[in-house]
């Protein structure tokens, strides 16, 4: 399944709304869609509203503005799921929205190697994604890789956890080539965590 997830957070008069969503990628258009959804929605402020993507690349890719070429596929077009999309995640965003409640955040920072670094370089400067590193004319890894695990928890007022927010430098790739929408390994991930902390 596809999720967009909602984390409201708001203090001092002050808000600020995350989505994060198993989308490839967050085009201005579908941001500017889900905003204009929220405008006069009893004092959430639209512009507060930051849309981000685990950039599962079995997830919709919702630009208008470029032209896919490649197998054709029976699907929905790219306006009209821009649309479904948006009206999705401002209902989630509503929703949300009214049921804020108070309670309380905490961070911490661990680390998990979940990802690597894929663009080898050769002896010529030229970088190749997933190259073979064992090549003769193999010459380095083009950059560094980070396995920092950022982590967010938040808590109600009687200090159950109800909700993880996972920062991890790693994209969602793990089933990138298959022919269907994917939320990719995060699906795995999210449900592992209910299974452990036993949130719904």
């Amino acid at each position: 399944p596809l999720t967009a997830t909602v984390l409201v957070l708001a203090s001092g008069g002050e808000h600020v709304v995350w989505v994060s969503c198993d989308l490839v990628g967050i085009p201005n258009e579908l941001r500017s869609a889900v905003r204009a959804r929220l405008v006069g929605h009893g004092g959430l402020n639209p512009a507060k509203v930051i849309l981000h993507a685990t950039h599962s690349h079995t997830g919709p890719a919702l630009r208008t503005d470029s032209s896919y070429r490649g197998v054709e596929l029976k699907v929905m077009d790219t306006q009209e799921l821009v649309n479904y999309t948006a009206d999705l995640i401002a209902r989630a965003v509503v929703r949300a929205w009214d049921a804020r409640a108070p309670g309380g955040i905490s961070f911490g920072l661990g680390h998990a190697v979940v990802g690597r670094n894929r663009r080898s370089v050769d002896d010529a400067g030229r970088s190749t994604m997933y190259a073979d590193v064992g090549r003769a004319d193999f010459s380095h890894i083009e950059g560094f890789e980070d396995h920092d695990l950022n982590l967010l928890a938040t808590y109600d007022l009687q200090g159950a956890l109800t909700g993880l927010v996972m920062n991890i430098a790693c994209p969602a790739q793990v089933t990138e080539s298959i022919f269907s929408l994917s939320a990719d390994f995060w699906h795995d991930t999210r449900g592992e965590l209910r299974r452990r902390l036993g949130h719904r």
